[in-house]
């Protein structure tokens, strides 16, 4: 299907994602990082709803609660992470259209993931099936880490339609 959407995105006048973004090695690289990081995110969320339901039998009430200390921690520092990221001018990263369409194929290839992993197994052997669930938490958060050292810090001037983001 990832072979089908490229071929479709070079061949049609005005694709999802414009390929050509992808010849910027900022673009690329922080791209890549974003898909990494939602396959990761969003198998992480439905991962640990289904290991505290299905391993540790919590009920989805329960499971919710329990899960919903991280999206309270990142509501409650984001403000303070978006002024840091204003003030090292990361805005120049970010192309929200392509990136948007990018974290979604990311997420829902995440899922698809821990469904194949962890939804098919017997109560018996769920535990296993959630081991391949964390290695490929572990595999995401390393290729983030490795992809986000690879953009490089932009010297050149700045056109006045990224000065006027930036000052946002």
């Amino acid at each position: 299907m990832l072979g089908s959407f490229i071929y479709r995105c070079n061949t049609v006048e005005n694709p999802v994602i414009y390929l050509g973004l992808f010849k910027a090695n900022n673009f690329r690289w922080a791209n890549m990082a974003m898909i990494a990081f939602a396959i990761g995110f969003n198998a992480m969320s439905v991962g640990n709803v289904l290991f505290l339901t299905r391993v540790w039998r919590y009920s989805i009430l329960k499971a919710g609660l329990a899960i919903s200390v991280g999206p309270l921690i990142v509501a409650t520092t984001a403000p303070l992470f978006g002024k840091l990221a204003g003030r090292i001018r990361q805005r120049r990263l970010l192309v929200p259209v392509v990136g948007q369409a990018l974290r979604n194929l990311g997420s829902t290839f995440g899922v698809a993931l821990v469904i194949a992993f962890a939804t098919v197994l017997t109560a018996a052997d769920a535990l296993d099936g959630f081991h391949h669930v964390w290695w490929l938490l572990a595999t995401c958060g390393l290729t983030v880490s490795l992809l986000s050292t690879r953009p490089v810090r932009i010297t050149a001037p700045v056109a006045p339609e990224m000065a006027a983001l930036d000052a946002h």
